[in-house]
């Protein structure tokens, strides 16, 4: 039996889900500090709060500290906040990696900024120098590896904490779990998905779900809008067994059934509770993208995208920026190069009648 078939068919569908037990108590602390909330970033104070105390109050320095994607520093700024207070960090750097350029979406947002609308900046150029500006308090204890992660690579020492907001389409995801989930130590590192909650990024909640052997929840970071749900890994993923997963279609969306995806879906509501929030709304998004992508063409779509409420103004934003893109030929994330015009064509429409724009 394949990886694939095994992790869908192993009878545990409608068990109860949720968070791990014996998780170190977070109080859901916020981060407010002036330096880190003035860089541009889309990461709310509670989740820049919880990267912040879990580097000063739970990383043990067993293993190193990556960040996968970082754009312009902010949760750099908020992770090397805790590590500097935290003696067992004392000689650890966080290794961080990021592309560097801008793509449409980061420059639409950098002009929109006071001052920057005539920066002079235009699309591919590399705002690496920003970055360094805004990291300047911390800059010795940051090893920036600015770059594809396939093209940098990994040095092969073992990683306890990793902070992952670069998946954001099926060719990343599957970079980043061959990359670097086999360095993780069973029982102690903690994978933080920045994205796991956004309606973009779905493949994180399927691959997640099919792993669910490997990792656990640890913490769903809530309040405000928040995306941010933390795994702890619970057993060895060597590289040949990644490799068998990959090779049974992990990181292929048609290899989920719809059955799986449900399945995915219910067990990423589990953790973030039964009472309607705006949580659950950025879940339901996510459940409609798989549908965008997979069955753009059928009538399962229309039911998905009768599951989110047509006056949540976040949902109906994302979705605008969505089309949006479209329009200017940009592959947002998860359409891929190669597809997104005829998806774009086929669910535009029923993306605009869903928003009601």
């Amino acid at each position: 039996m394949s990886f694939a078939e095994e992790a869908s068919t192993r009878g545990d569908h409608d068990k109860e889900f949720g968070l791990a037990e014996a998780a170190p108590g977070w109080s859901r602390e916020q981060c407010h500090d002036p330096r880190i909330m003035a860089i541009l970033g889309w990461m709310t104070p509670v989740e820049l709060g919880f990267v912040s105390w879990f580097m000063r109050e739970v990383y043990s320095g067993a293993g190193e500290a990556v960040e996968l994607g970082c754009a312009f520093g902010r949760s750099t700024a908020a992770t090397l906040l805790g590590m500097t207070a935290n003696q067992k960090a004392a000689e650890k750097k966080l290794h961080v990696y990021d592309l560097m350029t801008f793509d449409w979406y980061l420059l639409q947002e950098y002009r929109k900024r006071p001052g920057c609308e005539d920066s002079g900046y235009e699309l591919g150029d590399s705002f690496e120098d920003c970055f360094w500006v805004n990291v300047e308090p911390w800059r010795d204890r940051v090893h920036l590896c600015a770059g594809d992660i396939a093209s940098c690579g990994w040095s092969g020492e073992p990683i306890e904490y990793l902070f992952v907001d670069i998946m954001k389409s099926w060719e990343a995801t599957r970079g980043v779990i061959r990359g670097f989930f086999p360095f993780l130590i069973p029982g102690v590192s903690c994978v933080v998905h920045q994205d796991y909650k956004h309606p973009y990024s779905p493949q994180i909640i399927l691959t997640m779900y099919r792993l669910r052997d490997y990792f656990e929840p640890l913490y769903t970071v809530t309040g405000g809008i928040s995306s941010t749900v933390a795994f702890r890994c619970k057993q060895k993923l060597d590289r040949e067994l990644v490799d068998a997963a990959l090779s049974d279609g992990l990181c292929d969306l048609s290899s989920y059934s719809i059955g799986e995806i449900d399945s995915a879906f219910t067990y990423s509501m589990a953790l973030v509770g039964d009472d309607p929030s705006e949580e659950q709304d950025l879940l339901k998004a996510a459940r409609v993208v798989v549908y965008i992508n997979l069955l753009a063409d059928r009538p399962d779509f229309l039911r998905a995208a009768s599951t989110i409420p047509s006056t949540h103004e976040f949902v109906r934003d994302r979705f605008r920026d969505f089309v949006e893109a479209g329009d200017q030929g940009a592959a947002l994330p998860p359409v891929e190069n190669g597809r997104h015009s005829r998806l774009f064509s086929r669910a535009k429409s029923r993306v605009r009648r869903l928003v009601r724009w």
